[in-house]
C-alpha cells in the first residue's frame, strides 16, 4: 500500500515522498501523465478528465506490455525513459525507499487498487502498474 497525497510543498523535502506530476515543459514529463484536458505541459491534449485517465491507462499498458515482452526498442524515446522511472519507483516502493506519492488530485492514505476502483488520478493508475512490475520482477 502507499499514501497518496495533496500536493503540499512542504512534503516533498519530506524522506519517502515524491513528486508524480509533470515539469515544467513538454519534455519533462517526471511521472506526469502525457494526456491532459487541461492547456498546459502535456504532450497529448484530449476534452476530458476521462479522456486523459483512459488514455494514459492504455498508453501505461502499452509500456508495460513491451516491458514483459521485452519489446522496449519499439517504443520512443521519452517512452522508454517513463518506462525506465517506472520501473525504478517499483523497487524503490518494494524497498520502502518511496512510501508518499504526491499529485494534486487526490489525498488517499494507504491506497491499494482494486477491481472496483474509481480511478479520479493518473497517480492511482501510475501505482496500479508499479505493483504489476513488482510481480512481474518478483518471479
Amino acid at each position: 500500500m502507499i499514501n497518496i497525497r495533496k500536493y503540499n510543498s512542504k512534503l516533498l523535502n519530506n524522506p519517502g515522498v515524491l513528486y508524480c506530476g509533470r515539469g515544467r515543459t513538454i519534455e519533462d514529463i517526471g511521472f506526469g501523465n502525457p494526456f491532459s484536458q487541461k492547456p498546459g505541459t502535456a504532450r497529448f491534449q484530449v476534452k476530458t478528465l476521462a479522456e486523459s485517465l483512459g488514455c494514459y491507462e492504455a498508453w501505461l499498458y502499452k509500456l508495460l506490455k513491451a516491458y514483459q515482452q521485452q519489446q522496449t526498442r519499439k517504443l520512443e524515446r521519452w517512452e522508454k525513459a517513463y518506462l525506465k522511472r517506472v520501473i525504478k519507483l517499483a523497487k524503490d516502493i518494494e524497498n520502502g525507499i518511496v512510501t508518499d506519492l504526491i499529485c494534486f488530485c487526490i489525498d488517499l492514505e494507504d491506497y491499494q487498487p482494486n477491481d472496483s476502483n474509481e480511478y479520479n488520478c493518473h497517480t492511482q493508475l501510475l501505482y496500479k502498474v508499479v505493483l504489476e512490475i513488482q510481480q512481474i520482477t518478483s518471479h
